[in-house]
């Protein structure tokens, strides 16, 4: 560029910038060994916890509830993938339409996102941003379709396609939707970011087959069905049927 820079002034600006380079450089092995270990660990419980499954088929009622939580999580997981798969197709041909740069890495991150419930969307839509917006060739409108496509396909998918397909076993409100994300996710990291909802869900199936007004009460809070009338009324009717036959007793 017409530029004239020595030698000598380049190797001074690099000693200069020797501490932060070397800070930086131990920043990042500290978290990548950090990662490796947590990884490592789960792996380690993982192996650990399949080796040690064994199924109780004795017990009629604990394998049915385990028979429902296992189909509703295959069947979560698998159609989780389908949906997902279908969403990073359409981001990355939207953005390959409009010849955005790193287009197939932003349709392969929207696609892992998605598994991530209501922010996986939002951050999978505005991570291209700053990509598009410095690149001088786009124009107002091309950014203006680049944000409003992918958000019209999330929109679709996440709240018309997935619960008509999933149904009600993933039928959770979407505070607790969020509160479940923040609560696994700073458990388990991305990790527990994902499986927020399968586990959140299992908890759900899990207090509907207690045989107890306040346990079933949970599960309808979850899906954000709130009914105190119910729940106190259903939990004094035995006592009233015991004092009236005390009564009649006496």
């Amino acid at each position: 560029m017409g530029i004239d820079i020595s030698k000598k002034e380049v190797a001074e600006k690099l000693l200069n910038y020797t501490p932060f380079l070397s800070e930086m450089l131990l920043k990042s092995l500290s978290v990548c060994l950090e990662e490796m270990s947590n990884g490592f660990l789960m792996l380690l419980f993982t192996v650990y916890l399949l080796i040690g499954y064994k199924p109780r088929s004795s017990n009629k009622g604990v394998s049915g509830v385990r028979a429902e939580i296992e189909l509703q999580v295959k069947r979560y997981i698998g159609f989780k993938v389908l949906l997902s798969g279908v969403t990073g197709m359409f981001v990355g041909v939207v953005l390959i339409v409009f010849k955005v740069d790193l287009a197939l890495v932003f349709g392969l991150l929207a696609f892992l996102l998605n598994f991530v419930p209501t922010v996986g969307a939002v951050v999978s839509t505005l991570l291209p941003m700053p990509v598009v917006v410095f690149d001088p060739t786009k124009t107002f409108a091309d950014i203006f379709l680049i944000v409003l496509l992918p958000t019209i396909a999330h929109t679709v998918i996440g709240n018309i396609i997935e619960p008509r397909v999933l149904g009600d076993a993933m039928d959770l409100h979407p505070i607790v939707v969020l509160l479940s994300l923040m609560l696994w996710g700073s458990l388990w990291g991305v990790v527990g970011m994902i499986l927020s909802v399968p586990i959140t869900a299992v908890l759900k199936i899990c207090l509907h087959s207690l045989n107890h007004p306040l346990p079933r009460f949970i599960a309808n809070s979850l899906e954000g069905k709130l009914d105190l009338g119910e729940a106190v009324g259903s939990t004094s009717s035995p006592a009233k049927g015991v004092s009236g036959m005390v009564d009649g007793d006496l």
